[in-house]
């Protein structure tokens, strides 16, 4: 499916491909999706930071990135992508630390985004 945000990124490589479906559930099979792009720009500014658990930033082992946001309710993001090219290869939300330390999570949605980018909005610190 053609990414129905592709509109609001600027020029990528190739056609981009929609990281949700049309029910909102992630799918891997992406490729520069804005929606899901948002939270991989999240996780590389310097300048986030939750005001618990500090400084959000991705950990890198051999090309493959992977980044933990913490955000309402004590929920957690867990974002996973190959070096800096389009496509986000996992999404999951884990409702609690208890659930995330027990490795109980569920595929992220449309809506987790949506939730996230609206919280960090107010915790960017303009540049």
């Amino acid at each position: 499916m053609t990414c129905k945000h592709w509109k609001k990124y600027p020029k990528t490589s190739g056609k981009p491909v929609c990281a949700f479906t049309s029910r909102g559930k992630f799918k891997s099979n992406n490729w520069n999706c804005y929606h899901i792009n948002r939270l991989r720009e999240l996780c590389r500014s310097t300048s986030v930071f939750f005001e618990t658990a500090g400084k959000i930033e991705p950990t890198y082992n051999d090309d493959q990135y992977s980044a933990t946001i913490p955000f309402s309710n004590c929920r957690f993001a867990l974002l996973f992508w190959y070096k800096g090219r389009g496509r986000t290869e996992a999404f999951f939300v884990a409702e609690s630390l208890s659930d995330m330390v027990n490795w109980n999570i569920r595929t992220g949605t449309e809506q987790d985004v949506d939730t996230i980018m609206k919280e960090y909005k107010k915790k960017v610190k303009p540049s």
